[in-house]
C-alpha cells in the first residue's frame, strides 16, 4: 500500500518539532544562566525570528520552483548544527549565534505548510493544517518533558540530544519522504535578483498588502503573532519570577499545554471547522486567547494558572492552523509556496516585534502589564478577522492543486 504524503510530513515535522521542543521552554532558563534578563532573552527570540524573516520567502520561492522536499530536508541540517552551537555555547554571544542559525533552518516550515496544502483539498486543509499543528503540539509534549529532565542532569544536554534526533530525522527524510509538488505546477521562470536577495522580503511583504484579497489576513496573522510570541517570552519569566520555577518546572508546564493542543488540532479543530468555517472558528479562537491573558497573571495560585491556560490552549490550538488555512485558502496552486512563505516572514516579524516589546514591558513595568498589552494586541486580531470576507479565495484554485493520492 502506498504511503500516505500527508502522514509522513507529519512524521518529519514531528520529529523537528520534538528536538526544538527539547530546548525552547530551557532556552529562557540557559540565558538567565549566562546573565541575561527579560529584554535579553527577548532579544534571543528576535534574533531567531530576524534570521526566518531573511529566509523564510526565499525558502518559499525555491520551493515552488524545485519542489518542498529539498527545502524541508535542508533546514533539517541546518537545525541539527545549530542546536550542536548552541549546546557548546561558552558565552552568551554564542546562544545568538545559534538562534540565528536556527532561525536560516526553521525558514523551510513554509515549505512544510505547502507541502500539505499540496496533498489536501481546499475543502480539507484546515483539517491538514491541524494535523500540522497536532506535530507542533505533540513535538511540544514529548520534546519538554525529555528536555527538562536531560536539563536537570546537564544544561546543555538538550541541545546534543536534539542535534543527534534531528539528523536521524534527516536520514529518514531522505529515504521516505516524496515530492509533493508536480512538475507542471513548478514555476520555471528563472530567478530575478529580488528572488534571489534575502533582503527583498519586506518588499515582497509590501506586494502581498498590495492585494486585496491578502491584506487583512496578512495583517491579522501579523497581530495574531505578535501578541502570542510575547505571550511565550513572557510564560517562563513570570513562573520563574512568581512561583520560582526551574528549567524542568517549565519543561512539564510546556508539556501540559502541548497535550491541550493535540486533542484541539489533532480532530477537534476539523469538527469545529466542519459546524462553524474557517472564519468563525478562527474568530473563536482569537476572542478566547485575549481573555486568557488577562486572567493569568490576576491570580496568585498555581492551580488558577493551570486552569487558565487550559483555556488559553484551546484558544491557540483553533486560531493557529485556521489563521494559516485562511492565508492559503486566498492564494493560487502555483504561488501557495510564495505566499506560505510570505506569511511566515510577516510572522517572524511579528515574533521578532513581540518579544522585544514584551521584554522591555516586563523590565520596566513588572510581570502584569506585559500580559495586558498582549491581550489588547490580540483584540486587534480579532478586530481583522471579524472583517475578512468568508468568500475570499482566488479563481484558480483547482480542487486539488496537484495533490497526491493519500
Amino acid at each position: 500500500m502506498k504511503k500516505s504524503p500527508l502522514m509522513i510530513v507529519f512524521m518529519t515535522v514531528l520529529l523537528n518539532l520534538i528536538g526544538f521542543g527539547m530546548v525552547i521552554p530551557l532556552l529562557p532558563f540557559y540565558a538567565m544562566h549566562f546573565g541575561a534578563d527579560a529584554f535579553t532573552v527577548g532579544s534571543l527570540t528576535a534574533t531567531f525570528s530576524l534570521s526566518q524573516l531573511i529566509f523564510t520567502p526565499v525558502m518559499g520561492t525555491w520551493s515552488d520552483r524545485i519542489g518542498r522536499r529539498p527545502i524541508i530536508l535542508l533546514g533539517l541540517l541546518v537545525n541539527a548544527f545549530a542546536f550542536a552551537v548552541t549546546g557548546v555555547a561558552g558565552a552568551l554571544w554564542v546562544l545568538f549565534v545559534g538562534r540565528a542559525i536556527n532561525g536560516f533552518g526553521s525558514s523551510s516550515m513554509g515549505a512544510a505548510s505547502a507541502y500539505i496544502a499540496d496533498v489536501t483539498t481546499p475543502e480539507n486543509r484546515s483539517k491538514g493544517m491541524g494535523m500540522l499543528g497536532a506535530a507542533y503540539g505533540l513535538g511540544f509534549v514529548i520534546g519538554p518533558a525529555i528536555g527538562g529532565t536531560l536539563g536537570s542532569i546537564n544544561q546543555s544536554l538538550p541541545f546534543y540530544v536534539a542535534a543527534v534526533l534531528t539528523i536521524i530525522n534527516f536520514g529518514l527524510g531522505w529515504f521516505m519522504l516524496p515530492e509533493s509538488l508536480s512538475p507542471e505546477l513548478r514555476k520555471v521562470a528563472s530567478l530575478s535578483k529580488r528572488d534571489s536577495n534575502p533582503l527583498s522580503v519586506l518588499q515582497n511583504i509590501y506586494r502581498a498588502l498590495q492585494r486585496a484579497e491578502l491584506r487583512l489576513p496578512i495583517l491579522m496573522f501579523f497581530f495574531f503573532n505578535v501578541a502570542f510570541t510575547g505571550f511565550e517570552v513572557l510564560m517562563p519569566l513570570f513562573a520563574q519570577r512568581r512561583y520560582n520555577f526551574t528549567s524542568q518546572d517549565y519543561g512539564y508546564l510546556f508539556a501540559y499545554m502541548g497535550v491541550l493542543v493535540i486533542i484541539m488540532q489533532g480532530g477537534f479543530v476539523g469538527v469545529v471547522v466542519k459546524r462553524l468555517g474557517d472564519y468563525k472558528t478562527l474568530r473563536l479562537g482569537l476572542l478566547i486567547l485575549a481573555i486568557s491573558m488577562v486572567f493569568i497573571p490576576l491570580g496568585n495560585i498555581l492551580p488558577l494558572v493551570f486552569f487558565v491556560l487550559f483555556f488559553l490552549a484551546i484558544g491557540q490550538g483553533i486560531a493557529t492552523p485556521t489563521s494559516t488555512a485562511v492565508i492559503s485558502i486566498t492564494s493560487g496552486a502555483q504561488e501557495q509556496g510564495e505566499i506560505l512563505g510570505i506569511s511566515q516572514g510577516v510572522g517572524s516579524l511579528a515574533r521578532m516585534l513581540g518579544p522585544l516589546a514584551v521584554g522591555f514591558i516586563f523590565n520596566t513595568f513588572g510581570e502584569v502589564v506585559p500580559f495586558m498589552c498582549c491581550s489588547v494586541v490580540m483584540l486587534l486580531a480579532l478586530g481583522l478577522a471579524m472583517s475578512l470576507r468568508t468568500a475570499a479565495k482566488p479563481a484558480d484554485v483547482p480542487e486539488k492543486a496537484g495533490a497526491l493520492e493519500y
